[in-house]
């Protein structure tokens, strides 16, 4: 193989793993029904800023006790 080839390949393979990386970290609010329904809400609506803030809030308040969970077993 060549090395533009080669070259070429690597720069193909940054720019997935980029854009990937940047849609990995995007935070998406959902809201699921018990009928299965999903609702999307766009992340700048105010809702979602709102939900994002309360889960912040549960997941730090359980972090301490899911990290004692996760060393007793």
């Amino acid at each position: 193989m060549s090395r533009a080839a080669r070259v070429a390949l690597l720069a193909a393979a940054g720019g997935v793993a980029a854009v990937g990386l940047r849609r990995s970290r995007r935070v998406r609010i959902g809201l699921y029904f018990s009928d299965g329904l999903l609702v999307g809400l766009p992340p700048a609506a105010p809702a979602a800023l709102r939900l994002r803030a309360a889960a912040g809030d549960v997941l730090r308040a359980f972090a301490p006790a899911i990290a004692v969970s996760e060393a007793a077993s």
